[in-house]
């Protein structure tokens, strides 16, 4: 058996589960339970402003790009926060808030209030989701240890995924009574994560501050500029990686190729079951040969993903094509989600999580934006835009080989050495 069947084969998966502190486990569970309750309500939201609200598209980007734009602040103030009095304070302050937030905003919703005070409410939703996205990576990576961290953030990705799953169908369910309603289940669920992080999610930074004294340089996060360019370069990576995840693609095929709806949910279906199915088998693959060698290799897989897409109305292939696609991001995955961790000093976790995620927050909403403004406006015929995508993800993949003698540099200041 060759070696990279025997990393696909999938032994091991189950044992590095097991191997996961119980926290860990736990904030999965809370992952999932998030996914599920909260994923659908940007799909409502969006629906109920141009249906009810005739708010035009380009104002609802608008509003859902200011919503992530304002939270940057927000992340870096909490993550010093964190840093500083501790995880838990603000583990159980944030779920009661977003409970409060959803409830605000089904109330306004449903007795269909003015349109400032969706804007407002969705502003604070959002901000307090990114909070608690902040704060979930900064205990992740407490409560792993250097070598299980990467299995820890991709067992948190996996339910993450589960739940958009279960999210949507539930959804699904849900509108046949009222779409209003889904805005009650955030609310209830938040009640429920307070509980679970009351209970099963202990103070975490305890464990990393008798790490400090082994820390000889002192590291500023504005004046970073690692972390600066890491997270800029994971901004515009996932600007135009994901463009699988954004209106670009269902309007592409949809308008230029005719496939319908149903089809379209069917293709994006295969992709959170590659994700559920592989991602930890590709995990091996990205321990074996390196997580940043692995981010290279899923975003080439991603740039001929591309032109698959512009070369193919065929559902078959179509699928085949995201199935490719889907082992791209799951071999991306590991350089999005531990490299932040192991370019950050032990004390200084939340507020490094707290930047990245603010300035990627910031960058990665003009998405849908670029995307449709391409496919509107700049291009005929359409696989042009696809050929422009494949060039910047194959550049991106290039780039990031010569980025890592930085990276690995401050691994090697920080005690955190990997295979990377």
């Amino acid at each position: 058996m060759t070696t990279i069947s025997k990393l696909m084969s999938g032994g091991g998966t189950f044992s590095k589960i097991r191997k996961q502190t119980p926290t860990v486990k736990i904030l999965a569970l809370v992952s999932l339970l998030s996914s599920a309750t909260r994923y659908p309500v940007w799909i409502v939201l969006t629906l109920l402003l141009s249906s009810v609200y005739h708010t035009p598209f380009l104002i609802i980007g608008v509003i859902f790009f200011l919503s992530s734009a304002i939270s940057f602040p927000f992340n870096i103030l909490a993550g010093r926060i964190m840093d500083r009095i501790g995880r838990r304070t603000l583990s159980l302050i944030i779920p009661i808030l977003i409970s409060i937030t959803y409830f605000l905003l089904f109330y306004t919703a449903y007795r269909e209030l003015q349109l400032i005070y969706i804007i407002i409410e969705t502003v604070a939703s959002t901000t307090l989701l990114s909070v608690q996205n902040v704060l979930i990576n900064a205990i992740t990576t407490d409560m792993s240890i250097d070598q299980e961290r990467l299995s820890a953030f991709s067992l948190i990705r996996v339910a993450a995924n589960a739940g958009v799953g279960i999210g949507l169908v539930i959804a699904g369910v849900m509108s046949l009574i009222s779409p209003y309603v889904f805005f009650i289940v955030p609310v209830i669920a938040s009640i429920f994560e307070f509980y679970i992080f009351y209970r099963f999610v202990p103070e975490s930074l305890n464990r990393v501050l008798e790490k400090l004294n082994t820390i000889k340089k002192k590291f500023t996060v504005h004046r970073d500029r690692l972390l600066v360019a890491v997270s800029i370069f994971m901004a515009i990576s996932m600007l135009f990686a994901d463009q699988f995840e954004m209106p670009t693609l269902p309007l592409y095929l949809e308008t230029y190729r005719h496939i319908t709806e149903f089809y379209i949910t069917l293709i994006y279906g295969v992709n959170a079951l590659v994700v559920i199915l592989l991602q930890f088998r590709l995990n091996s693959i990205g321990e074996r040969f390196g997580y940043i060698k692995s981010f290279s290799v899923g975003m080439l897989l991603y740039a001929f993903s591309f032109l698959g897409f512009a070369a193919t109305g065929n559902l078959v292939l179509l699928a085949g094509n995201t199935a490719m696609l889907t082992v791209g991001e799951c071999l991306c995955n590991p350089f999005l989600s531990v490299t932040i961790s192991r370019i950050s000093p032990a004390n200084k976790r939340g507020e490094y999580f707290g930047f990245s995620s603010s300035l990627i927050g910031t960058i990665f909403p003009l998405g849908p934006l670029v995307g449709t403004i391409f496919l509107t406006y700049l291009f005929n015929p359409q696989i042009l835009m696809w050929a422009l995508f494949f060039a910047i993800n194959a550049s991106l993949a290039i780039i990031s080989l010569v980025a890592r003698k930085s990276i690995k540099s401050r691994e090697r200041q920080l005690g955190n050495l990997s295979h990377s």
